[in-house]
């Protein structure tokens, strides 16, 4: 059954930009309760700061997190944590200088309460066995002991084995808050000589990273999407990403981790969707469905393509975005209160860009809301599931 395709005519217009993200990749944006939408990172001139972005008032506001930030990353996590108001950014690229290029495995977190950066450092007592190199474990010892005193230096911890205490320094890793437990997870990433497919938990409470055992190994890979699930069973799910440690090798592989067996299932799709690279943009639409937009194939060519993963029936099927936008290492997110998804920035045919673009979320059931005597036949004729199928529509576009 085809489902109904709907055009708004609303438009976001206008939108200052003196506050904004402006042309930016690889940035990180995070919905919260209100309509307020939290971006930070990315390749742009942010300095580290957390800008927002007011859906309702489709405005910028002013920068939080301005003093003593952390410096601009890409290719980092960036997650936040609701029981605490607070968000925890790990590893990534330094944009800025001196430092540009380098990269971390430094973790800091901002409590929108306090207005305040808190950076984690590795406790002394966990210093042993990190290394064997005496140079390095010196050097991160004398870091601790004179934080207050040294504002900015590289960091480098060797590749993980199972006596490290503290994940090694990584970029395209993916990061993501863990209801269950209040924690964080941390996945792979490359630590700039080779792939990793470690999984870290961090535990908020007591400021401690731990190694979670796997109980079968998926290929290391950095650059995929991540997304989180509690039902009908807790999940992690990966999504592509480059697998190739000397030379790129993408991948559309879907990976799902068992947070309660510790074991992955790897589903390998025939035809769709075609092969992702860096950074396409997935987003959660209620309990069970993982959508997925855009990405590049092997050249670094942007992808329009917009695809469907039920968690209930590990199958994918592909939603047609009428003039979708052919986009890359953009941002996604999702209002509830406008039915809308977001994507902002990224790279587009022509280059880095800061475009707006939304796109709706079409119940049938909201449809056929309007027409009651037709809604009561369908139901009488039509499978349940049709009533939470989705369909979705590109409508405008905003460059600002």
């Amino acid at each position: 059954m085809e489902l109904s395709k709907t055009l708004s005519s609303e438009e976001i217009t206008d939108i200052a930009n003196e506050n904004g993200v402006g042309s930016s990749d690889s940035h990180i944006a995070i919905k919260g309760d209100s309509s307020i939408v939290y971006f930070h990172g990315g390749r742009n001139e942010t300095s580290g700061t957390i800008r927002r972005f007011d859906i309702r008032r489709k405005c910028w506001l002013s920068p939080i997190g301005t003093q003593d930030s952390p410096p601009t990353r890409y290719y980092h996590g960036f997650v936040f944590n609701p029981k605490n108001s607070t968000f925890y950014l790990f590893g990534g690229v330094n944009e800025d200088s001196p430092n540009q290029g380098h990269l971390s495995n430094e973790l800091y977190s901002y409590q929108l309460k306090s207005n305040k950066w808190n950076k984690h450092d590795i406790p002394i007592d966990n210093l042993m066995n990190i290394t064997n190199d005496k140079e390095i474990e010196d050097s991160l010892r004398n870091r601790i002991l004179q934080i207050k005193e040294i504002k900015e230096e590289k960091r480098i911890i060797p590749t993980n084995n199972f006596r490290s205490l503290w994940p090694c320094i990584r970029r395209g890793h993916n990061l993501i808050y863990r209801s269950v437990n209040n924690s964080l997870i941390l996945f792979g990433g490359n630590n700039a000589n080779d792939m990793l497919s470690d999984i870290w938990e961090y535990d908020i409470d007591n400021s401690k990273w731990h190694i979670v055992f796997q109980a079968n190994n998926i290929k290391a890979r950095a650059y995929a999407s991540c997304s989180y699930f509690t039902s009908p069973k807790e999940i992690m799910i990966l999504f592509g990403g480059d697998v190739g440690n000397s030379n790129q090798v993408l991948t559309n592989e879907i990976c799902i981790f068992d947070f309660y067996s510790k074991l992955w299932t790897i589903i390998i799709p025939n035809e769709i969707p075609p092969i992702f690279g860096h950074s396409c943009s997935t987003i959660n639409i209620g309990p069970y469905d993982l959508i997925i937009y855009g990405g590049c194939n092997d050249d670094y060519v942007p992808l329009s393509s917009c695809y469907r993963f039920n968690v209930l029936t590990y199958q994918f099927s592909q939603i047609e975005v009428d003039n979708g936008p052919a986009i890359n290492c953009s941002a996604m997110f999702y209002d509830e209160f406008s039915k809308r998804l977001f994507l902002y920035g990224g790279y587009d045919t022509i280059g880095r860009c800061k475009r707006w673009f939304y796109i709706e979320k079409i119940n049938l059931q909201t449809i056929l809301s309007h027409f009651p005597k037709l809604e009561k036949v369908l139901k009488n004729f039509t499978v349940k599931t049709y009533f939470n199928d989705i369909d979705i529509t590109l409508l405008k576009e905003n460059n600002e």
